[in-house]
């Protein structure tokens, strides 16, 4: 999870700017319906959703309060700060 701003308390009061959460075989609808649902509805930007047993990795970002599937790797977080990952590395 990646979070831009200032955290004073144990939890957040703004959602994360990005999410990426490796996906459990045993809880595929959870993570794919449920909190898919939820991080769109609380406005996370972008939710990366890696899937190990099938070695690939989808991108989502929320555009116009869809989230839609989008090839990229560099996350642009704010005006002075970008996130770069090679997902191709997950696999090596």
């Amino acid at each position: 999870m990646i979070v831009f701003g200032e955290t004073k308390e144990e939890y957040l009061h703004f959602p994360p700017v990005l999410i990426a959460e490796v996906l459990s075989p045993h809880n595929l609808r959870n993570e794919r319906v449920v909190k898919f649902d939820l991080y769109r509805e609380q406005g996370v930007k972008f939710y990366i959703m890696v899937d190990c047993k099938k070695e690939t990795v989808e991108v989502f970002e929320l555009i116009d309060n869809i989230y839609k599937q989008v090839e990229k790797n560099t996350f642009k977080i704010d005006k002075s700060c970008q996130v770069d990952f090679d997902f191709a590395d997950l696999w090596k």
